[in-house]
C-alpha cells in the first residue's frame, strides 16, 4: 500500500495567521524482490540514497517530497503533472517523479526538496537519475549507472561495473571494485581503496586516488593529481596542476601536465625505461639511471636494466624521480 500524507503550513505574518496548502508527500512501501533484480529511479529533483544488504526478498522504499510555491494553483498543477509513481514488473522496481513539460518559475518564493531512500538486496542492479541532487550508493553488488544534473556522487563498497556522471559536483569512491567509469563536469574526484579499473575525468577539480589495485586512467582539465599506492598501469594528465604519484608495483606509467611539478616514487628495485622531460624546469632522479640522454630538462635511460615505461612530461615545472618506501613498494 502507498501511504500519502499532506500537511498544511502555518505562516505568521504581521500578527495574522494564514494557512498555505503546501504540498508534502511521504511514501513508504515494501515490495517483493529477489537478488539480481534492478532498481530504476528517475526523478526531476531530489537526493537518491540506495543501500544494499537488506532482506534478500524485499525492497524498502521511503520517499519524501516537499513543494512550496507562492502561486498555489501552479503548485498544484506541478505536483499533479509529476506524481511519484512506484511499480514492480519482472523484478524491476521503478520509482518515477518527472514531467516532460518545461516550467518557468517567476514566483518570488519557490522551494522544492525531495529525498528517496531505498534498501535493496545486496546483489542488485541500479539505474539512478535525478535532475538535481546527490546520489549515494552503499554495499551493493551489481551493475550501477548513476547520473545527476547537479550534485555529489558517493559510492561505498560498490562491487560491479559502475558508470556515473555529475554535471556539477564532487565524486567520492570508497572500497569500490570493478570497471569504474566516473565523470564530473566540475568537481573533485576522490577514490580510496578498491580494485579493478578506474577511468575518472573532471572538467575542473583535483583528483586523488589512494590504495587502488588495477589500471588507473585519470584526467583533469585543471587540478592537482595525488596518487598513492597504485598497483597497476597508471595514466594521468592535467591541464594545470602538479602530479604526485607513489607506485606500489612495477608497471607502466605515463604522467603529463601542462603546468606543474611532477614527483613520482617507484619501487627502488624495479626495472623502468625512463623518458622524462620538462619544457621549463629541471629533471632529476634520486635513483641511478643508466642515461642515454641526460640534461637539465631531459632524462632518457634505464633504471635497473629497464622494462616498464616511465613517461613523464611537464610544460612548466620540475620532475623528480624518487624511491618509494615501505613494504608495498617492494612488491
Amino acid at each position: 500500500m502507498i501511504q500519502r500524507f499532506a500537511f498544511p503550513l502555518l505562516v505568521l505574518v504581521g500578527g495574522a495567521v494564514s494557512a498555505l496548502a503546501t504540498s508534502q508527500e511521504i511514501i513508504q512501501r515494501h515490495l517483493d524482490a529477489t537478488p539480481g533484480g534492478k532498481l530504476v529511479v528517475d526523478v526531476g529533483f531530489g537526493t537518491v540514497e540506495v543501500t544494499g544488504g537488506g532482506d534478500d526478498k524485499a525492497v524498502a522504499i521511503n520517499a519524501r517530497r516537499f513543494v512550496d510555491i507562492s502561486d498555489k494553483a501552479r503548485e498544484k498543477e506541478f505536483v499533479e503533472a509529476s506524481p511519484i509513481t512506484i511499480s514492480n514488473e519482472n523484478n524491476v522496481i521503478t520509482i518515477r517523479a518527472r514531467t516532460n513539460r518545461q516550467w518557468l518559475w517567476n514566483d518570488t518564493h519557490t522551494r522544492m526538496e525531495a529525498h528517496y531512500s531505498v534498501q535493496v538486496p545486496k546483489n542488485f542492479n541500479a539505474d539512478l537519475h535525478t535532475g538535481g541532487g546527490a546520489i549515494a550508493v552503499t554495499e551493493m553488488s551489481g551493475q550501477l549507472h548513476a547520473n545527476t544534473a547537479g550534485g555529489q556522487l558517493k559510492f561505498t563498497r560498490v562491487h560491479g561495473p559502475t558508470d556515473a556522471e555529475t554535471s556539477g559536483g564532487a565524486v567520492k569512491l570508497t572500497d569500490c571494485e570493478g570497471t569504474l567509469k566516473i565523470h564530473s563536469s566540475g568537481g573533485k574526484i576522490e577514490s580510496a581503496g578498491g580494485k579493478g579499473s578506474l577511468d575518472a575525468q573532471t572538467a575542473g577539480g583535483q583528483i586523488a586516488v589512494r590504495d587502488f589495485a588495477g589500471e588507473v586512467d585519470i584526467e583533469s582539465s585543471g587540478g592537482q593529481l595525488n596518487l598513492s599506492d597504485i598497483a597497476g598501469p597508471l595514466k594521468a594528465s592535467t591541464a594545470g596542476g602538479g602530479i604526485n604519484a607513489v607506485l606500489s608495483s612495477v608497471t607502466d606509467v605515463k604522467l603529463e601536465t601542462n603546468a606543474g611539478a611532477i614527483t613520482v616514487a617507484v619501487p627502488p628495485q624495479g626495472g623502468f625505461s625512463v623518458d622524462a622531460q620538462s619544457s621549463i624546469g629541471g629533471v632529476k632522479s634520486d635513483l641511478p639511471v643508466n642515461a642515454e640522454r641526460n640534461s637539465r630538462e631531459r632524462l632518457v635511460g634505464s633504471l635497473n636494466g629497464g622494462g616498464k615505461e616511465l613517461f613523464l612530461r611537464t610544460g612548466a615545472g620540475s620532475i623528480s624521480i624518487k624511491a618509494a618506501s615501505g613494504e608495498r613498494a617492494s612488491r
